[in-house]
């Protein structure tokens, strides 16, 4: 629909990833505020996937928003991201989950939670 010059599959991958390195300094004696950052994270996630399906063109069969970087040049080794039909409909599906566990977890409480939602978040960018 919109053309964009930003680069959504990295922010996808990148954003829960980067939260889950940020929880591990969090104090874990702060658990709301622990979970407060984790929800932010997912919940940010959650909308660049809304972004990307509402961008997603049905009407192509190519790959879309392709993202190809020089990775390492001397072995030829290229960063390269794509998304097809049907892989939109998981990552969707995987954001919505990881928001909605996340969610419910401010209704628990355990010993280091920090640790828990950082792994967690981690886990949501690998799956990514």
């Amino acid at each position: 629909m919109f053309d964009l010059n930003i680069p959504l599959l990295s922010l996808l991958i990148w954003m829960p990833l980067l939260g889950g390195i940020l929880l591990f300094f969090i104090n874990q004696k702060n658990d709301f505020l622990i979970k407060l950052v984790g929800f932010t994270f997912s919940i940010l996630t959650f909308f660049i996937s809304i972004v990307l399906l509402i961008n997603f063109d049905t009407s192509q069969y190519l790959l879309q928003f392709v993202e190809k970087r020089a990775w390492i040049t001397t072995l030829d080794i290229n960063y390269h991201l794509a998304v097809d039909g049907f892989s939109i409909l998981f990552i969707l599906l995987t954001t919505t989950v990881s928001c909605l566990i996340i969610l419910f977890n401010f209704s628990e409480s355990r010993q280091q939670n920090n640790k828990y939602i950082s792994l967690f978040l981690i886990l949501e960018g690998l799956i990514l």
